[in-house]
């Protein structure tokens, strides 16, 4: 009951916290209005707000998937995929959520972290993934 009542809270901060904060537009990211952009530059400051409180701050998981040392994460795709979807019991936090550096930068955190050591994904391969998983790119 705490931890749905801990995800229903961060869910609620992290969707309040969007709507408030304003962001800069990227030309090359068409998601990049989503108010994230001024808030977290990097992809751990990212983890942190929307992630650990499932995953664990170490990637150990807890209500959500251990990412640390988890193979799974070696597929770029399954992990854009879920971040961009959701599934799983996980929420979507694709765009409007997330701009697509966001995404990007939340998925190389998780793949180069905890043991992992996984090829960086760029911005073209998170958008041609979003096209794929959450409808067209405009």
């Amino acid at each position: 009951m705490l931890r749905i009542l801990a995800l229903g809270t961060a869910v609620l901060g992290l969707t309040l916290f969007g709507v408030l904060a304003q962001g800069d537009s990227a030309a090359s990211d068409p998601y990049a209005e989503t108010g994230w952009t001024n808030a977290f530059d990097t992809g751990e400051a990212l983890y942190g707000a929307m992630c650990a409180s499932c995953h664990g701050i170490a990637g150990e998981g807890d209500f959500g998937l251990a990412l640390a040392g988890n193979p799974t994460v070696a597929s770029d795709s399954y992990v854009v995929m879920r971040i961009v979807q959701g599934g799983g019991g996980m929420p979507r936090l694709g765009p409007p959520q997330l701009s697509a550096e966001h995404v990007r930068l939340v998925v190389n955190h998780v793949r180069s972290s905890w043991g992992n050591d996984y090829v960086e994904v760029d911005l073209d391969t998170i958008l041609d993934h979003i096209a794929v998983h959450a409808g067209n790119v405009d």
